[in-house]
């Protein structure tokens, strides 16, 4: 493959665009160093007319990892004043250890005219002003599929608002829809500081959009960007499929892992 690699910046922060790909489930050793460096160093990798089937995605994130199926998030009920058709997440922050690894591959014959929004979470942290950075480093929150008042035990954890990125050392902001509060503050005062914060992830030269041609897979660094995610077609057959790499527990600036939350909110406030 890397003979044949040509990459092209995609603008902005982030994202690369590669093709001459090859064989992707097949790759040497050399390969697979490559596309992990391209990761690191640009977080976002489109992978050009790559046309791999679902056992080549899979063998694929294979090299790069233990790939996983994400599962599916339940009807969410949807606070007043937010946008009702997708929202920014961070891929799997409801679990305790999220993905290290995001994957789409183009599977529907209508991929083409499909649209996939990202944006770069790192980014969004250095343009925090110095107060706000400080606010952030201290921050923990909250993340669950359900809201905290119908979740069961072991259904919440407490992620670092600032996370520390495991290979790079970068901060980056670890909200997004699947966060629910912040520990310490209430719903509403919860809701106002993550407004603020997230305003900063979505300024134009923080997000890419990558427009779907037949045959493309993206590898996304699920550690350094949020996704924006779009409604649920229903029955109708998705434009693309999605695999995650596992990752492990997100750290904090502190020195602290992500925990469950495994107690009522005035012990999540003493313990996170």
């Amino acid at each position: 493959m890397t003979a044949r690699l040509r990459t092209r910046l995609l603008g902005g922060r982030f994202g690369v665009e590669v093709t001459g790909c090859g064989d992707l489930a097949d790759l040497d050793p050399p390969d697979v160093a490559t596309l992990r460096g391209l990761l690191l160093a640009h977080k976002v990798v489109g992978l050009r007319g790559a046309a791999l089937t679902a056992s080549g995605h899979r063998r694929l994130l294979g090299l790069l990892g233990a790939p996983t199926t994400p599962v599916a998030a339940g009807p969410r009920p949807r606070p007043e004043g937010t946008p009702s058709l997708g929202r920014w997440v961070s891929a799997g922050s409801h679990l305790l250890a999220p993905p290290r690894l995001l994957s789409l591959r183009a599977a529907g014959p209508d991929v083409a005219g499909e649209v996939t929004r990202l944006a770069d979470v790192t980014g969004a942290y250095r343009d925090l002003p110095l107060p706000l950075r400080d606010l952030a480093d201290r921050s923990w929150a909250v993340h669950g599929l359900q809201p905290e008042d119908v979740a069961g035990a072991g259904e919440l954890v407490v992620h670092p608002v600032a996370r520390l990125h495991t290979e790079t050392g970068d901060r980056g902001l670890l909200l997004g829809g699947h966060a629910q509060r912040l520990v310490g503050l209430s719903g509403e005062e919860s809701r106002t500081v993550v407004h603020l914060l997230q305003s900063y992830l979505v300024r134009p030269h923080n997000v890419l959009t990558w427009h779907w041609q037949d045959g493309d897979v993206l590898l996304v660094d699920a550690r350094a960007v949020q996704h924006h995610e779009r409604p649920c077609p229903g029955p109708v057959p998705p434009a693309t499929a999605t695999l995650h790499v596992a990752g492990d527990r997100p750290l904090g600036v502190d020195g602290r892992h992500s925990h469950p939350l495994c107690a009522g909110p005035a012990d999540a406030r003493r313990t996170a």
